[in-house]
C-alpha cells in the first residue's frame, strides 16, 4: 500500500508540475468552476439540429439537484428532457476546477462509468451562474451545464483532503470524491457561451511557416510572420509586389487565389500586415471547400487573430480541412482539429461534428480552378 500510495503521489506531482507531493491531510481549496454531463441513451438514432438545442440559465438559489442529473437548471425544456422520463442516465461526467494551496490550477473528474458513486455538487452559493446545453445526438440525449462565479472567491473555499491523485471535498452536509485529471488556465469567453472553451491546458495555435507546408502545424513554433520563408525585413516584405493576377482571380471568386491573397495579408507580403484580411479572404476561399484555407481560417479562430477566438469555430473548419485533404496534408490538418477540439467540452465537439457534417453534405467538392498540381500543393508560396 505504501508503494501505490509512492507511485500515485509521483503521478501527481509530475501532472501538476509540483516540486513535492502534498502532504495528506486537511487543505482548503477554491472551487473557480464546475462542469456536468449527462448522457442518455434513447434507443434510436436521431440527426441534431439547432432547433434541438435548448439553452437556459439559473444561479445557486434557482437551480435544481437530483443524484442523476446533478445540479442543473430547471427551466429547460429539457430538462429532464422528455425522453428521459423513466428511463436510466447511463452516465454522469463531473469535472471541477480549482486552486490549491500552492496556487496550483488543477482539474478534478469523476464519472459514473469508472465509479458508481460519482456525483455532483448539490448545492452552489446563490451568485454562481449556471448554464444549461440539453440537446440529442447519435440517438442520445444530453445535458451540459457549467457552473461558474464571477467574483474573486469562485464558487468557494472547500476544506479537503489529499491522497495520492485522489481528492475527497468537503460541503456543510455532504463530502464528495474525484481523481486529478489535469491542469487549467483562464478562459475568459462569455460564460453564457456553451460552445466555449472550458479551463484546458495547451498552448495557443500557430501556423507553421509557409513555405514548405502552409499553416498546417497548429502547434508549431513560428518565425516572425515577415520572416516565414523569406529572411526579409518587414520593409523588403512589404516592398514584394503582389501579382495583379491574383488580386483579379482572387475578386472574380477563384478560392486558390483568394487563398493565396489571404496568405500575403498574413505574412504581410506586398501588403501591410493584416490578420483581419488574411481571415476574410481565407474566408471566401473556405465556403468554396478550399481546405488549405479551412484549415488556415480555424488557426485564426483558435488564436484569436483576426476574429474572435472561438475553439469551436476552429474546430469546425479544421474537421472540414482534414476530411477533404490524403496523405501527409491530411494527417497535419487533423492534428490540428484535435489539438483545437481538446478545449471543447466532449458534448460540444458533438455539435460542431453534426454541424460540419452538415455543412459537407451541403457543399460537395468541386473542381478548383488554377488548382495547383498534385506534387506543388502546399508549396505556395
Amino acid at each position: 500500500m505504501q508503494r501505490l500510495n509512492a507511485a500515485s503521489c509521483l503521478l501527481f506531482a509530475l501532472l501538476s508540475g509540483a516540486a513535492a507531493c502534498p502532504a495528506a491531510g486537511k487543505l482548503k481549496v477554491q472551487v473557480v468552476q464546475t462542469h456536468t454531463g449527462v448522457k442518455l441513451d434513447l434507443g434510436s438514432p436521431g440527426p441534431l439540429n439547432h432547433a434541438d438545442t435548448a439553452l437556459s440559465q439559473c444561479n445557486g438559489a434557482s437551480g435544481t439537484y437530483t443524484k442523476e442529473f446533478g445540479f442543473y437548471c430547471g427551466d429547460s425544456r429539457l430538462s429532464p428532457p422528455p425522453e428521459m422520463e423513466g428511463r436510466r442516465v447511463d452516465a454522469l461526467f463531473y469535472d471541477i476546477s480549482v486552486i490549491m494551496p500552492n496556487d496550483a490550477r488543477l482539474v478534478f473528474h469523476c464519472s459514473t462509468v469508472l465509479d458508481a458513486d460519482c456525483q455532483a455538487f448539490p448545492e452552489y452559493p446563490e451568485s454562481t451562474s449556471v448554464v444549461c446545453s440539453d440537446f440529442v445526438f447519435g440517438g442520445a440525449a444530453y445535458k451540459d451545464c457549467t457552473a461558474r462565479s464571477l467574483s474573486a472567491e469562485g464558487i468557494g473555499v472547500y476544506q479537503a483532503s489529499l491522497r495520492g491523485d485522489r481528492m475527497t471535498i468537503f460541503g456543510p452536509h455532504w463530502r464528495r470524491q474525484y481523481l486529478h485529471y489535469g491542469t487549467w488556465q483562464i478562459n475568459r469567453q462569455d460564460p453564457l457561451n456553451p460552445e466555449g472553451a472550458t479551463p484546458q491546458d495547451g498552448q495557443e495555435s500557430k501556423p507553421a511557416p509557409p513555405e514548405t507546408k502552409p499553416a498546417t502545424d497548429a502547434a508549431a513554433d513560428v518565425k516572425p510572420p515577415n520572416a516565414a520563408g523569406t529572411g526579409l525585413s518587414p520593409a523588403a516584405a512589404a516592398a514584394q509586389v503582389i501579382d495583379p493576377h491574383v488580386i483579379e482571380q482572387a475578386k472574380a471568386g477563384d478560392p486558390v487565389a483568394q487563398y493565396r491573397l489571404g496568405y500575403d495579408y498574413f505574412l504581410g507580403r506586398g501588403v501591410p500586415l493584416d490578420y483581419v484580411q488574411a481571415a476574410i479572404w481565407w474566408r471566401k476561399a473556405a465556403d468554396q471547400g478550399y481546405p488549405e484555407a479551412q484549415n488556415n481560417l480555424g488557426v485564426l479562430y483558435n488564436s484569436g487573430k483576426g476574429v474572435p477566438q472561438s475553439y469551436a469555430d476552429a474546430y469546425f473548419w479544421q474537421n472540414l480541412a482534414a476530411a477533404r485533404t490524403s496523405g501527409p496534408l491530411q494527417a497535419q490538418f487533423a492534428k490540428n482539429r484535435d489539438e483545437s477540439g481538446s478545449k471543447l467540452w466532449l458534448f460540444a465537439r458533438l455539435k460542431v461534428q453534426q454541424r460540419a457534417e452538415k455543412w459537407a453534405t451541403e457543399h460537395p467538392v468541386q473542381a478548383r480552378s488554377n488548382e495547383p498540381a498534385d506534387a506543388k500543393r502546399g508549396e505556395y508560396p
